[in-house]
């Protein structure tokens, strides 16, 4: 294992779902990190996050002070989300711990689940650049979407901490699903301009939310484009059938759903759009635009 890195850890607290306070998961994600350090005798330091935005604020704080090789993003999406923004256009290479609700990005990326495997990869493992998004000036790693994906966000976001996870999600799935409102979209891409009622609209770097689900089989994260998945409305029969098909990779055979590849996309809606990135949620005007970052992030797996 090479000692040339120097390496920062930011842990979030607060990620999915575990036994003890969150001070307490904090306090032994923290012992455990600090482990690794001295056990391989690396250089480097250790910070837990105390709110939203703090992961961002101090892989910002490590970049501009410390100078590290390696940042470790320890937490969810969200987590990562915040530390990549950070590190896109830089030559430090990001590290994922997978310990939120999804995970969706570091399931592509094959990261192991287990800590100690998944720290082990800031000396052993191999970089990688893949593309960033950019949704209306918020970036997003993996995927970002419009309407029905946006408001099981918004809804999730709302639990509090003992009710998230998988189950938590399936939960503000199915309240979402069942009181689903679709809206008209005008979609404009190069060469291309789709008018439809649409579900959701996903723009997929990566290809899944997290837990399996996958909404693009097809997204790749380093080819430079988004694969624009379009979900039209359907009777409620047809929207449940069409769910296990996210978890065998096929939800692009369903009728109704439609991928379109691109690297720009511009969406109008009829109102104030709900928006997410990489499941963190909020609200755009009636017009967002989407972008892409080619092979911006470098990241070790």
């Amino acid at each position: 294992m090479s000692s040339a890195n120097k390496i920062t850890i930011i842990v979030n607290p607060i990620a999915g779902v575990g036994a003890g306070s969150s001070v307490e998961r904090g306090k032994n994600r923290a012992e455990l990190a600090t482990a690794f350090l001295a056990k391989y005798q690396q250089p480097g330091q250790v910070f837990i996050t105390k709110g939203q935005g703090h992961a961002k604020q101090l892989a910002q704080l490590a970049l501009d002070q410390e100078h590290p090789t390696v940042i470790v993003a320890w937490g969810g999406d969200g987590t990562v989300n915040e530390i990549a923004s950070v590190l896109t256009g830089s030559s430090v290479s990001l590290v994922i711990v997978p310990d939120g609700s999804g995970n969706g990005l570091a399931s592509e990326l094959g990261i192991p689940k287990q800590p100690e495997d998944a720290l082990g990869l800031a000396l052993s493992g191999k970089d990688r650049w893949i593309d960033v998004g950019e949704l209306d000036g918020r970036p997003f790693v993996n995927i970002a979407g419009i309407g029905l994906d946006a408001k099981i966000a918004h809804r999730f976001s709302l639990k509090s901490q003992g009710s998230r996870g998988f189950a938590g999600y399936l939960s503000a799935t199915a309240r979402e699903v069942f009181h689903r409102v679709s809206n008209e979209y005008q979609i404009t891409m190069p060469f291309t301009t789709v008018n439809t009622q649409a579900l959701l609209i996903a723009i997929a770097n990566g290809c899944q939310y997290g837990n399996g689900a996958v909404i693009a089989p097809c997204a790749t994260l380093d080819d430079g484009q988004f694969d624009v998945m379009v979900v039209e409305d359907r009777p409620l029969f047809l929207v449940l059938a069409a769910l296990p098909y996210m978890f065998t990779r096929r939800i692009d055979r369903v009728s109704g759903v439609h991928t379109y590849r691109t690297n720009r996309v511009k969406i109008y809606g009829s109102g104030p759009v709900h928006c997410h990135v990489d499941g963190e949620p909020f609200v755009g005007s009636s017009v967002v635009t989407a972008s892409i970052h080619a092979a911006a992030l470098k990241v070790r797996c």
